[in-house]
């Protein structure tokens, strides 16, 4: 490991000194995250920029780590001049992909190697922020960007499949006893009725509570959109050496997710 480029990218302060509203700030707002959460992101991030200014190989990054990219990008004096510039020597450009399934499964795979890159130079990446390829690749074309103040958003859980099968059991069970329990006498019905109704609620309201628990504490956003990858190379000698700072650092983005569609780049000398 480059130590001196490595504590020059982790030390780099995005936010203007002075912002009373920082980068961590306003990355956990736009993306529902708690603060401590956006700033082990923004951790990861400058860890994935390291990868890209060290190794001659591309690198592709996890969403969380994107979404962190995508709004360093719009601090440009701290993105081109500080980051690229001062302390990394190259440019490092984020811009559309040309689309199709051979780039979506290259990006697949350069997302594989990077994890494997990730752990040979910083160990076991952090699952929260690097989820594996499949996570990181479904759903791409469902990403949408939203104002919560025109929408509510509630989260899709998912019912599990195991329980369905009993469930159902047990609902057909309830009504054949509730049926011959009641006779004829149609009040006897009724409250049985509901007195099993009220079963089947409490159930699914604790496994909502369960559930809705469990993925608060992950406090990861969302699971993994679209596909991006960056590519370059930097060495001890060139990277702080102006005759070598017009090398530019190239950077794909796969169709969909995270917002970037067409619409994502940046460009610099």
């Amino acid at each position: 490991m480059d130590q001196s480029l490595y504590k020059a990218i982790m030390a780099l302060n995005i936010s203007d000194k002075n912002a009373a509203f920082t980068f961590e700030m306003r990355l956990a707002r736009e993306n529902a995250w708690s603060l401590d959460y956006a700033k082990q992101v923004v951790h990861e991030y400058k860890r994935f920029i390291y990868l890209i200014a060290s190794t001659n190989r591309s690198q592709t990054p996890s969403d969380q780590v994107d979404q962190a990219w995508h709004l360093h990008m719009t601090y440009t004096d701290s993105y081109w001049n500080v980051m690229c510039k001062e302390i990394i020597g190259k440019n490092i450009h984020h811009g559309p992909t040309r689309g199709g399934a051979e780039q979506r499964q290259t990006y697949r795979e350069q997302y594989i190697n990077t994890l494997h890159t990730y752990r040979d130079v910083f160990g076991d990446e952090p699952a929260s922020i690097w989820p594996s390829a499949d996570k990181r690749f479904a759903n791409a074309s469902e990403f949408v960007r939203l104002n919560k103040a025109d929408y509510w958003l509630l989260p899709k859980l998912g019912f599990p499949k195991f329980l369905v099968a009993p469930l159902s059991v047990a609902g057909f069970l309830s009504l054949a006893f509730v049926s011959y329990a009641a006779g004829d006498s149609h009040v006897e019905f009724s409250r049985l009725l509901t007195i099993g109704g009220l079963v089947v609620f409490i159930v699914l309201m604790i496994w909502l509570v369960v559930r809705l628990s469990s993925s608060s504490k992950k406090d990861s956003g969302a699971d993994g959109t679209g596909g991006y990858i960056g590519s370059g190379s930097s060495s001890n000698a060139n990277k702080h050496d102006a005759a070598n700072k017009k090398n530019d650092i190239d950077v794909d983005i796969d169709s969909g997710g995270s917002g970037c569609g067409s619409g994502c780049g940046g460009c610099g000398s």
